[in-house]
Parts: C-alpha cells; structure tokens; sequence
C-alpha cells in the first residue's frame, strides 16, 4: 500500500506511477464527483459528512486555522469555513486542479471567498510551516495517498501542540456479517454503478472507476489505523465507527514534544 515501501499500491494495468495515476484520475472525474459520490453510497456521504460536522462543533473551532487536505470539491472545506466562523481561516489543499476549480465554484456560491483560499499541493509534502493549524483534516484521501505514514506525518507536522487532526475513510467492518457482502458490493456493484453513472454524467475515459476497489485492499483496519496515528506523533487518538464500520472517523492530538520519526 505504499507504507514505507513495504507494498507496492495495486493501480490498474499499464499504470505503474499511482500518484500520476491518482491525479489524472480526479481531474476526469472532478465535474461528477459530488453526485456519483451520493449516487454509490445511497446517500450515506451525507451522513459521514454530518457525523464529521458534529465532531467539528464539539471540539470548537470559532476563530481557529484550519486547513483540508487533499480537499476536493471543497465540500469538507467549506464545512470547516462555517465552523471557525468570519473570524478564522480555511486552507484547502488538493493537487488535481479540476478538483480545486470545483471547489472554487463551490467557495463562491456560498459566500466563503473571505474565509478560504485554495491552493494545489501535495499531501506528502504540505507547503506550510510547523504548527501552522489548529485543525487538520482529509476526507476520504488517505487511502488514495503513496505513502500512508508520511501524509500522517506531514499533516501532524503542520499541526499546532494541542490541535486536532480528523481523517475520515473507508474502513474494514469487524463484522464479517457486514465486511463480505460490503466487499463483494464495493468490488463488483460499485464499479458498474460507476461506469453507468460515467457514462450519463459524459465523464471521458475508459473505466475512471476501476480505482476503487483497488484502493480500499491492503488499507489498514481501524486499530492499525489509530497506532499509526501515534507512530506520527499523535496523542488521544480516538475512532468512531460509522455504518457498521464500513467508514471510520479517526481523530488524533498533536503533542507538544515530537514523537514523529523521520
């Protein structure tokens, strides 16, 4: 999966650069994106999305920096750009700039140009400065990343001491109940349900979709998932299962001294 060099990421054939592959990959599908998303998960992103917000306005972020990695359409973005309110500020980070130019459209029909600015960066390699925020967060990206541990790293970095980073992802359900049928769903459903939708949405390309069950095979569990957070550096780090553990919000807190490795 791209950890430390411990597995290579599996990218559709001829494909052998997954970074190169991953970026093209959204700047094809970017136009769609939002509703193909709702379309596969039965509404459900809406949930995710919602069950984020809430963790958002529990840990309070009036006023606070905040920045969205690998930020997309700008959807999370601009759920951040409510929370920290007139006062604070958003930075969206994404290096498909189809995906930012959606989300531009998206800042400006709300209203949050004086809030957010948006910028094209790499997630393993965040152009910013040690604990320039007070809130990280990556929405449904870190499976997509090269380097899993280094992105953790990276967005711990950029963290304040004390502030918060929250990752939401596909997860493996510990229920083998709910982890076979969703398997074979998101192998052989999810696929033809993206061609299909592709196809009505006129998005260019054979198969954009075919990444995706690819992308969630190898990606750690849950409990992985958290002890790789504090390998990064995190402290207090917590998960919340959603939709029978098919999706996991992860949340962990910057220590003040560095545990992180190189």
């Amino acid at each position: 999966m791209g950890e430390n060099g411990a597995r290579k990421e599996e990218v559709p054939a001829p494909v052998a650069d997954k970074a190169t592959y991953i970026q093209e990959l959204f700047d094809t599908i970017a136009p769609g994106y939002d509703r193909m998303n709702l379309l596969m998960t039965f509404g459900q992103w809406r949930y995710w999305q919602w069950r984020l917000c809430r963790r958002l306005e529990a840990i309070g972020l009036r006023g606070a920096r905040a920045l969205d990695v690998a930020c997309g359409t700008g959807e999370i973005t601009a759920m951040l750009a409510r929370a920290v309110g007139p006062d604070g500020e958003v930075t969206g980070l994404d290096f498909s700039a189809g995906m930012l130019a959606v989300a531009r459209q998206r800042v400006r029909r709300l209203g949050l140009e004086d809030r957010v600015r948006l910028v094209e960066g790499d997630a393993l390699d965040l152009p910013f400065p040690d604990g320039s925020f007070d809130v990280v967060t990556m929405g449904f990206a870190l499976r997509n990343v090269a380097d899993i541990d280094r992105a953790l790293r990276e967005m711990a970095r950029v963290t304040r001491p004390g502030g918060r980073v929250l990752v939401l992802e596909l997860s493996h359900s510990p229920w083998a109940l709910v982890r076979v049928p969703f398997s074979w769903y998101f192998e052989k459903v999810i696929p033809a349900m993206g061609r299909w939708a592709a196809g009505r949405l006129r998005v260019p390309g054979p198969d954009p979709y075919a990444w995706l069950p690819l992308s969630i095979r190898g990606f750690p569990g849950a409990e992985e998932l958290a002890d790789r957070f504090r390998a990064a550096g995190l402290d207090n780090v917590r998960f919340w299962r959603m939709s029978a553990g098919i999706v996991c919000l992860h949340e962990g807190q910057r220590v003040a001294r560095s545990r992180r490795g190189g």
